[in-house]
């Protein structure tokens, strides 16, 4: 055994360790992926435009990104907040 674990996840044996270390490797493997292809899309747009045009469009896109988040329903927020029912329901 390695180490005794805290909480409710219990003691962490030899095999549990190598299996978060593993997943851990995964995860920063397929990180640095998207970021060296998502770089590598990136310069497509550079290439044509020209770096300031690809930074505006960067800039458009990042100030874009709440459009594309779900828009909250105020009426049925606020009803689950306060707890009331409407007349109709």
């Amino acid at each position: 055994m390695i180490r005794s674990g805290a909480g409710d996840r219990g003691p962490v044996t030899a095999p549990t360790a190598v299996s978060r270390s593993l997943a851990l490797s995964a995860r920063s493997v397929s990180s640095k992926a998207t970021i060296a292809a998502l770089t590598a899309l990136w310069e497509l747009p550079a290439g044509l435009a020209g770096p300031r045009t690809a930074l505006a469009l960067a800039g458009l896109l990042l100030l874009a990104t709440p459009l594309l988040l779900p828009r909250r329903n105020p009426a049925r927020q606020g009803r689950r907040l306060t707890g009331t029912r409407s007349p109709a329901g």
